[in-house]
C-alpha cells in the first residue's frame, strides 16, 4: 500500500521506498489534493490554495502541467490498490482512502481515543500511533499562505493529542515516555497550562517532587511577565498537593480530561423566523467556511464583514447563516451585541466585550488579568488551534472590534456594522460583504412568512404598493406585517391606504420600542455623523433627483467638489446613503422622509430655500452646457449668473454630455416639476425648453410632455410671454408624437400667436416647419409646402443659415412625399452642401435620410442604400435614437427592393429593438415587415408611407 504523509515534508511511501514528488510547486498541488482526498478539489481551489490570491499569467497551464507528473508518480505505486487522480465535473478527485494519509489517519486515532468508553490500555497504544506520524513541522518545504494557515491549523492538534496521551500513561503507570516527550514540547508550548500540569504530575509519580515544582515557577514566570496572569486553578491546586506530597494518582479519566477540555459557548441568538432571500449573500459567507479559502490571503485569521444601512437585515442574516452552518465549528461560537448604533445606551467597550468573551470560554474571574491588552492576549491564546466562530454584531467602528480578532487561521470572525469597517478591510484584510434592500419578490415573501400567501394573493396590487411604501426595508415591512397581524380583518389595501396617507413621514414605523421604531433606528447613524455631513444629508430630503451626484451634492450644499465627495463617503460609510454607481449616490425613500423631517425642524427656511436655489442653477446650467455639447449650432439661451456656491458640470464630448442626460433623466423631470411649485417660473421653461433635444432624440416624450405642460402652467402664472411660445411649440411637438393631433395643432397655433406679438422672427419660423410637419405626416402634403415656404423666408430674412439648411431639407421631404423625387433632390443637396459648411453632423443626417428616400423612389436602390447608411452613421454619434429607428426601416425597404431580403430582416429587428424599447405603435408595421416579404417590392408611396419623420428643435437644427 502506499502512505502519503503530509505531517512533516510532502512524500509518498509505497513498498518501503520513498517516490518523487517533484519541486515544491508539484508537492504543493499534491498537498492540496491530500487535504481533500476522495473529494472534487475544483482548480480555482487548487490554483487558490498553491499561488495564493494573485497567480502569475500561465498558472493555470502550470497546474495542468503538475497534475499530469502527479499522475505518472502515481503509476509508479505497484502495490495494492494503486491511487488514481481523476477529473470529474467541477474539479479534481485523488481517489486514495483516507487513511492513507497521515493527516487523516491520526485524526482517526485522535477521535477513536477520545471516546468515553475506550479504555486506557487501548487508548495509550491509539494515540501512540497517532504522534508516531508526526515527523516534524507539517507541510515542510511549503511557502505561500494557505500552507501556513493549514500548518498552524494542523499544529495547534498536537499539544491536545499530546496531553491525552501522557494521560492515559499515567494512569496505566507508565510516566518515563511521558517525562521525556513533554520535557521537550512544553519549550514549544510554554503557556499552555495543561502541558505543564501533565509533566507535573509525571515528574511526581517517578518521584521527582523538585522538578515538578521548577516547571511551576517556570509557566508561572511566563504566564505573569507575557500575559499578567497567575496560573489557573488546576495548576495551582497540583503544586499545592505536591509540596504537601498528597497527589493522587490520575484514577479520574474524566477529571483529568478537564485540563484539555474548555467549555464549549454556544451563544448564538434565536434564529430569525420567516427569514427570507439573500442566497448570494448566504454563498458569499460559505466561502469562508472552514476547508475553503479566505479571499484575503496575506492575513491569518478570517474576517468577514457584513455591512448596511439600518434595518436592512444584517443581524438576521449573519444569525440565520450561522445557525445553518454552527455544526461546522465543533468548538462552538461566540457572539457580541457591541451597541455601536444602538437607540439607548452606549456601545460596548472592547474591555468589556473581551472580559464577556472570555467568561463565555469558562475563565473566572479570578483568572481574568486586569489589563486589557493582557486580556486579549488571553483570548487569544485560548482560541488558538479552535474552530470557533466569532460574531461581532453592531460594531461602531475598526477600533472597536480590532481587540476581540483571534489570532488562528482555524476561528472566522463575522462583523455587522452601520459603518463599512473599511480599516478592517484594509489593514486585516477582511472581507466586506454589503446588504442592500430586498429584492421586490424577497419582500413578498417575507410579507407571505408573517401573513401567509393566501392573504397577499388575495390583494396582489396592495402587497406591492405595500413593499414599495416600506421601500423593500426588511423593519419596516416587518413592522407593517406585525400591524396586519394584530388586524386580521383589515385588508391589506387599508393598511397600504395608511401607508400613502404617511408618505413623507415615518409615522406609520413609530412605535413605544426602541428597536422597531424607524426614527430611533436611523437617529443612531445620524448621530454618528459630523456637523457638515449631518447637514448634507438633511438636504438630500429634499434633493429632487432619485440619486445624487457628487457635483449637485456640492452646489446643493455650497461646497467644494473635494469637501462633497469627503461628506458623501462619511454618509455612504454609515450607510445613510448607497454608492449604487461609480459617483452616483442615493438613499430609500424612508431615509429621505427621515432626512426632510430632521431638515424641516433643524434648518432655517431660508437655509432651506437657498439650497433648493442651488440645486436649480446646478441643473440648468449643466443641462445648458451638456445639450449646447450636444448639439453646437442651437441658439444661445440666456441664463442668469448661477448663486455663490453653484458648481455646474462641463463635458469635453458629446458623449460625456449624452451619458449625463440618460443618467440624470428621471431627476431633470423633478426639477422642472420643483422649479415650478416653489415658483421658479423662469428655471422652469428654460430647463424644459433645454431639454427638448434630448427627450425627443431617445423618444421620451412623455417626459416632454410632462416637462413643457407643468413649466407652461409656471410660465402663465408669472405672464411669460417668451417662455409660453417656447413652451406651447414643445408641448405641440411632444402631443403629436403622442399621436394627440387635435391637441399638438390647438398649442402650435397658440405658439405662432404669440411668436408674431413678440416680434420674433425665428420662433415663428421653427413654429412654421412644425406647422407643416404635422400636416405632412398626417398625409396633407400639399398643405404642408407653404409653411415650409414661410419658414425659408423668415430664417433668411433673419439670417439663420442653420435653420434655412433645415427649411431646404424639409422642402426637399415634401417633395418627396409628393412624388417629385428630383425636386427633392435638388433641395436636399442644397441642404447637404450648407449643413457641411456649418458642421451639423445631426442635420446632415436628415438630409441623408431625405436622399435615400428619394433614391428609393426612383429605383436608385444602392444609392438610396448608401445614403442610409451614412444616416445611421451620423444618428449613431448623435445618440439619436428614434431617428435612426426610422431611417433602418426606410434601409430594410430598400434592401428588400435590391434584393437583399436577409439584410433587409437585419435592417428591420435593428429598428424593432428600438422601437420595441421606446414602447412606439410603430412596432406592429415593423413585425408585419419581418413577418411578411411581398413578392415584388415597390417603392414606398406616400399613401402608403406610416413611419413618420421628426421635425425641427428650437433651433431648427432637429429632424
Amino acid at each position: 500500500m502506499a502512505d502519503f504523509r503530509l505531517l512533516g515534508p510532502v512524500e509518498i511511501w509505497a513498498n518501503n521506498r520513498r517516490l518523487p514528488t517533484g519541486q515544491p510547486r508539484q508537492r504543493a498541488v499534491l498537498a492540496a489534493l491530500l487535504v481533500d482526498a476522495g473529494r472534487s478539489v475544483t482548480p480555482q481551489t487548487l490554483l487558490d490554495r498553491v499561488w495564493g490570491d494573485s497567480p502569475p499569467r500561465g498558472a493555470r497551464q502550470s497546474l495542468h502541467a503538475h497534475v499530469t507528473r502527479i499522475r505518472q508518480v502515481l503509476h509508479l505505486v505497484d502495490v495494492g490498490e494503486p491511487p488514481v487522480l481523476v477529473w470529474q465535473p467541477g474539479g479534481y478527485v485523488l481517489k486514495v482512502a483516507a487513511d492513507r494519509v497521515d493527516v487523516h489517519r491520526f485524526r482517526r486515532l485522535l477521535a477513536q481515543a477520545k471516546e468515553p468508553e475506550c479504555p486506557d490500555a487501548r487508548r495509550a497504544p491509539l494515540l501512540r500511533e497517532a504522534l508516531a506520524l508526526w515527523r516534524g513541522e507539517p507541510l515542510a518545504g511549503l511557502s505561500g499562505s494557505w500552507a501556513a494557515r493549514t500548518r498552524e491549523s494542523w499544529r495547534q492538534h498536537y499539544p491536545e493529542a499530546i496531553v491525552t496521551w501522557a494521560y492515559a500513561e499515567l494512569r496505566v503507570a507508565n510516566p518515563e515516555p511521558v517525562i521525556s516527550r513533554l520535557t521537550e514540547l512544553v519549550g514549544d508550548y510554554p503557556l499552555v497550562e495543561s502541558v505543564t500540569a501533565v509533566l507535573m504530575r509525571a515528574l511526581y509519580a517517578v518521584g521527582r517532587g523538585a522538578d515538578a515544582l521548577g516547571q511551576y515557577a517556570v509557566i508561572r514566570r511566563r504566564l505573569a511577565e507575557e500575559l499578567g496572569v497567575d496560573p489557573g486553578p488546576e495548576l495551582r491546586t497540583l503544586h499545592q498537593a505536591i509540596l504537601c506530597d498528597d497527589l493522587d494518582a490520575p484514577h479520574d479519566r474524566n477529571a483529568m480530561s478537564v485540563a484539555v477540555r474548555h467549555s464549549t459557548p454556544a451563544q448564538l441568538p434565536p434564529d430569525t423566523p420567516g427569514f427570507v432571500g439573500r442566497a448570494e449573500h448566504l454563498t458569499c459567507l460559505d466561502a469562508h467556511l472552514p476547508g475553503q479559502q479566505p479571499t484575503a490571503a496575506s492575513t491569518v485569521v478570517r474576517i468577514v464583514t457584513v455591512s448596511g444601512t439600518a434595518g436592512v437585515g444584517k443581524t438576521a442574516l449573519v444569525v440565520h447563516w450561522a445557525h445553518r452552518v454552527a455544526r461546522q465549528f465543533p468548538d462552538g461560537n461566540l457572539y457580541v451585541n457591541l451597541r455601536g448604533f444602538e437607540p439607548i445606551g452606549e456601545a460596548t467597550a472592547p474591555a468589556e466585550a473581551v472580559q464577556g468573551l472570555l467568561d463565555a470560554l469558562g475563565v473566572t474571574a479570578d483568572r481574568i488579568p486586569p489589563q486589557p491588552e493582557a486580556q486579549a492576549a488571553l483570548y487569544r491564546t485560548l482560541l488558538a488551534g479552535k474552530r470557533i466562530l466569532v460574531l461581532l454584531d453592531n460594531a461602531r467602528n475598526a477600533e472597536q472590534v480590532r481587540p476581540l480578532l483571534p489570532g488562528a487561521a482555524s476561528c472566522l470572525v463575522v462583523v455587522t456594522s452601520r459603518d463599512t469597517l473599511v480599516g478592517l478591510v484594509a489593514a486585516e484584510g477582511a472581507t466586506a460583504v454589503r446588504l442592500d434592500l430586498l429584492a421586490r419578490g424577497e419582500a413578498r415573501s417575507l410579507l407571505a412568512g408573517r401573513l401567509g400567501w393566501h392573504r397577499l394573493s388575495v390583494e396582489p396590487q396592495a402587497t406591492n404598493e405595500i413593499v414599495d411604501l416600506c421601500a423593500r426595508l426588511p423593519l419596516a415591512l416587518s413592522v407593517v406585517a406585525a400591524h396586519a397581524v394584530m388586524r386580521p380583518d383589515v385588508a391589506l389595501s387599508v393598511l397600504a391606504d395608511e401607508l400613502r396617507e404617511a408618505r413623507g413621514g415615518l409615522d406609520a414605523f413609530a412605535g413605544n420600542d426602541p428597536i422597531t421604531n424607524l426614527r430611533s433606528i436611523f437617529s443612531c447613524s445620524y448621530q454618528a455623523l459630523g456637523s457638515e455631513a449631518a447637514r448634507t444629508f438633511r438636504l438630500i430630503g429634499s434633493h429632487p433627483g432619485t440619486d445624487i451626484t457628487v457635483p449637485s451634492a456640492a452646489s446643493m450644499s455650497g461646497v467644494p467638489v473635494r469637501q462633497a465627495r469627503a461628506l458623501l463617503t462619511e454618509l455612504t460609510n454609515n450607510h445613510l446613503i448607497t454608492e449604487h454607481t461609480a459617483g452616483r449616490y442615493s438613499a430609500h425613500d424612508l431615509l429621505r422622509a427621515y432626512a426632510a423631517e430632521l431638515a424641516d425642524s433643524l434648518d432655517a427656511r431660508s437655509d432651506r430655500d437657498s439650497a433648493a436655489q442651488r440645486v436649480l442653477d446646478h441643473y440648468l446650467h449643466t443641462a445648458h452646457a451638456a445639450a449646447r455639447m450636444l448639439e453646437p449650432h442651437r441658439e444661445t439661451l440666456t441664463l442668469a449668473t448661477p448663486h455663490p456656491g453653484v458648481t455646474p458640470t462641463s463635458f469635453a464630448t458629446d458623449a460625456e454630455a449624452l451619458a449625463w442626460f440618460m443618467a440624470e433623466r428621471s431627476a431633470l423631470v423633478a426639477t422642472v416639476q420643483l422649479a415650478a411649485a416653489t415658483r421658479h417660473a423662469s428655471h422652469a421653461w428654460r430647463l424644459a425648453w433645454i431639454l427638448n433635444t434630448f427627450f425627443s432624440r431617445q423618444g421620451y416624450w412623455l417626459d416632454q410632455a410632462a416637462i413643457q405642460y407643468t413649466a407652461l402652467s409656471a410660465a402663465q402664472r408669472v405672464g411669460d410671454k417668451d417662455g409660453q411660445a417656447h413652451l406651447h411649440r414643445g408641448l405641440g411637438r411632444a402631443y403629436f408624437r403622442l399621436g394627440r393631433h387635435d391637441e399638438a395643432d390647438v398649442h402650435l397655433r397658440a405658439a405662432l400667436t404669440l411668436c408674431k406679438e413678440l416680434g420674433d422672427p425665428v420662433a415663428e419660423a421653427r413654429v412654421h416647419d412644425s406647422l407643416g410637419f404635422i400636416l405632412s405626416q398626417r398625409g396633407r402634403h400639399q398643405e404642408s409646402l407653404p409653411h415650409f415656404r414661410r419658414a425659408l423666408e423668415l430664417y433668411a430674412r433673419a439670417g439663420h443659415p442653420d435653420g434655412y439648411a433645415e427649411s431646404l431639407n424639409d422642402l426637399g421631404w415634401s417633395h418627396a412625399l409628393l412624388g417629385n423625387h428630383h425636386q427633392s433632390l435638388f433641395y436636399c443637396h442644397q441642404a447637404l452642401v450648407l449643413m457641411g459648411r456649418l458642421g451639423d453632423c445631426h442635420g446632415q443626417a436628415n438630409v441623408w435620410d431625405s436622399l435615400g428616400y428619394a433614391h428609393h423612389g426612383l429605383g436608385h436602390h444602392g444609392k438610396a442604400i448608401e445614403c442610409y447608411r451614412q444616416a445611421l452613421q451620423l444618428f449613431q454619434h448623435t445618440g439619436e435614437r428614434y431617428l435612426r429607428a426610422e431611417t433602418l426601416v426606410r434601409l430594410g425597404d430598400a434592401l428588400l427592393a435590391a434584393e437583399e431580403p436577409e439584410q433587409a430582416n437585419a435592417a428591420w429587428a435593428d429598428a424593432l429593438c428600438i422601437l420595441s424599447d421606446l414602447g412606439h405603435s410603430d412596432i406592429g408595421l415593423v413585425r408585419a415587415r419581418l413577418r411578411s416579404v411581398p413578392e415584388l417590392p415597390q417603392p414606398p408611396t406616400p399613401a402608403s408611407r406610416h413611419l413618420s419623420r421628426t421635425w425641427p428643435d428650437e433651433d431648427g437644427a432637429e429632424r
